[in-house]
C-alpha cells in the first residue's frame, strides 16, 4: 500500500504516538490525571519510534 520508506515511517510515527496517548489517556482518566498521562504518552510515542527507526 505505502511504497515509499517516508510515507512508512511518518504513518507508523502517527500510529506509535497515537497508541501511546490513547493508552496513557485511558490510564489517566481512571487515576484522575487526563493531562499529565496525556503529555506523558505522547513523549513515549515520539520515544519508541525513535527508538524503533533507529534499528
Amino acid at each position: 500500500m505505502f511504497r515509499s520508506t517516508s510515507s512508512r515511517r511518518t504513518l507508523f510515527a502517527l500510529s506509535a504516538v497515537a497508541t501511546a496517548v490513547g493508552v496513557c489517556a485511558l490510564i489517566g482518566v481512571l487515576v484522575g490525571y487526563r493531562m499529565e498521562w496525556t503529555a506523558t504518552g505522547a513523549l513515549l510515542g515520539v520515544a519508541v519510534f525513535l527508538f524503533v527507526s533507529q534499528r
